[in-house]
Formats: structure tokens, sequence, C-alpha cells
């Protein structure tokens, strides 16, 4: 078994002690290995995944996903808490009403990423749907402040 270097530094094949299992099927028609990458890999490509921007080990956007996350959470949550009490009190529903209402809300809420996702996959990417919708959802709730 012969093993191709490639020019990226960062990648060391030569460690590599082989405990994987392999198929030899596989091998035989001529299918990359771990101890066996292809030879036209693109050394520009590996580096530019290994210089992603980090923080804490971590890339650089997870601390933003996790705080949109965190407030999209403690919006949901607190909007379910006071929907009923708003509708009831100060929309005069009744409370049959206004339970529908909730329950429709729930489901909206649970429906609705798929309509995000289809959203960020064809029209707008992830980062920039993901800004519009949390405006829209803080808006929503400067409505019901």
């Amino acid at each position: 078994m012969t093993t191709n270097k490639i020019k990226n530094p960062h990648l060391d094949l030569e460690k590599y002690d082989g405990s994987r299992r392999r198929s030899s099927a596989l091998e035989a028609k001529g299918f990359p290995t771990i101890a066996e990458p292809k030879e036209d890999v693109d050394n520009e490509i590996l580096l530019k995944k290994q210089s992603v921007k980090r923080l804490f080990g971590y890339p650089i956007t997870i601390p933003f996903i996790i705080s949109n996350e965190f407030c999209e959470r403690f919006s949901y949550y607190g909007m379910r808490t006071v929907l009923t009490i708003y509708m009831t009190e100060k929309l005069m529903m009744s409370k049959e009403d206004a339970s529908d209402w909730y329950h429709e809300f729930v489901a909206l809420c649970y429906a609705t990423p798929l309509l995000g996702a289809l959203i960020a996959d064809v029209f707008l990417g992830k980062y920039l749907t993901i800004l519009i919708l949390s405006v829209v959802y803080c808006i929503g709730n400067a409505i019901m402040a």
C-alpha cells in the first residue's frame, strides 16, 4: 500500500496507523480511503477550511446563533405565558376563542421553521433570513408589550 502525499502541512498522513477497517472491494475499485487521499485535492480549499476564525475553539458565528436561540426561546415562552391573558382581558375575547388562538399560535411556532428554511435556502440565505425574521419577532413583541 502506498500513501499519496499532499502538500498540506497541516494534514500528516504518515502518522496514520491504519487502525480503521478498510474494504478491499472499494480499494480495488480505486475509491480513496483515509490513508490515500485523492491526488487532485486542492490544497487551498483544505487551508481555507482550517483557517476559520474561532472564538474559544468554536467558529465565530456560534455565539450569535446561541444568543439568537436564547432570545427566541425567551420570547416564545414569555408569549405563551401571557397570550391568553392578553386576549381575554385586553382584546375581550371569550376563553374558548382565546384558547383556540393560543393553540394556533403554538402550532404556527412549530410549523414556521419550515417556511424559514425555504426562505433561507431559496431566496435570502441563512444569515439575512435570521436577521429579518428576528426583527419581525421583535416587532411582534413590541406590539404585545
